[in-house]
C-alpha cells in the first residue's frame, strides 16, 4: 500500500487539477487488481484528508492553505451505457474533496431520514 501511495503521489504531482485518469494509470506492473489500487488511492486521499482536518483545529488559515496547495485522487464511480459503473481517478485540489465528501455524506443522510419519515407515516 505505501508503494502504491508513493506512486500516485508522483503520477498526481505531474497532472494538472481536473484531469480524469483511469484506475490503471495508477497500477505497477506486477499488480494486477483494481481494487487495491482503488482502495490504496483511497486511504492515501482520506489519509492526507485527516491530516488537514487535525491541522484545522490549531490552525485553521494553515490548513486553508495546505488544502488549496494539495491535490490528492479522488476515486469515484461513473455510469456506463450499459448500466455498469466503473472506477475513475480525479485529481481534485483537497478542498474540493473535502466540500465533494461532505455534500456525498450530507445526501445519504438525507435519503436515510426521508425514509425513516416514510416509514412512520405509513
Amino acid at each position: 500500500m505505501p508503494r502504491l501511495a508513493a506512486l500516485a503521489g508522483q503520477i498526481i504531482e505531474a497532472r494538472k487539477p481536473g484531469d480524469i485518469l483511469e484506475l490503471r494509470a495508477f497500477r505497477p506492473e506486477d499488480i494486477v487488481s483494481d481494487r487495491l489500487v482503488e482502495r490504496a488511492l483511497r486511504t492515501s486521499a482520506d489519509y492526507v484528508a485527516s491530516y488537514v482536518i487535525a491541522v484545522a483545529k490549531a490552525d485553521p488559515e494553515r490548513a486553508r492553505l495546505l488544502a488549496e496547495g494539495i491535490e490528492v485522487p479522488w476515486v469515484r464511480p461513473i455510469e456506463r451505457a450499459n448500466g455498469h459503473s466503473k472506477a475513475v481517478v480525479e485529481v481534485v485540489r483537497l478542498s474540493e474533496y473535502l466540500t465533494n465528501h461532505a455534500l456525498i455524506i450530507g445526501e445519504t443522510a438525507g435519503r436515510i431520514g426521508v425514509r425513516r419519515l416514510v416509514k412512520k407515516k405509513r
